[in-house]
């Protein structure tokens, strides 16, 4: 398990510790993907495609999950599909183009999510084939 964020890592590493401590430590692929690692920002590919080089599997072995619009766009633009989870300060409609979008983590278990993502053939036609900053 990876995590791709654009925040700097000194400041977002306790948090992801806690939530996903347990999870990272049983995979064996424990490592966090900061902004501060790459050029570009969301909703730019690159902190996408440096997690999945770390991971060493490619867009179709990984799915992202997002909790805002540029996410979900950074996300496309790797390649990737995505489960969107919409922040309290994000409106649903902004994430909407995810192939997957939830109210709540809560709603089901990753597999099915994974499984709800991985069966929807159209998600290849949601993502972009390339990132163009506008």
């Amino acid at each position: 398990m990876g995590c791709a964020q654009p925040l700097r890592r000194p400041r977002m590493l306790p948090g992801w510790s806690r939530i996903f401590g347990r999870s990272m430590r049983s995979t064996g692929s424990t490592f966090v993907v900061g902004g501060d690692q790459v050029a570009d920002h969301k909703p730019a590919p690159d902190v996408y495609q440096l997690a999945l080089t770390r991971l060493g599997v490619s867009c179709a072995e990984a799915v992202a999950v997002e909790d805002t619009g540029h996410g979900v766009d950074a996300a496309h633009a790797a390649g990737l599909a995505c489960i969107a989870i919409p922040n309290p300060f994000v409106d649903a409609s902004h994430v909407a183009h995810a192939e997957l979008t939830l109210h709540s983590a809560t709603e089901c278990t990753l597999a099915q999510a994974g499984h709800s993502v991985s069966s929807a053939d159209a998600a290849a036609e949601h993502r972009t084939s390339g990132w163009r900053q506008g």
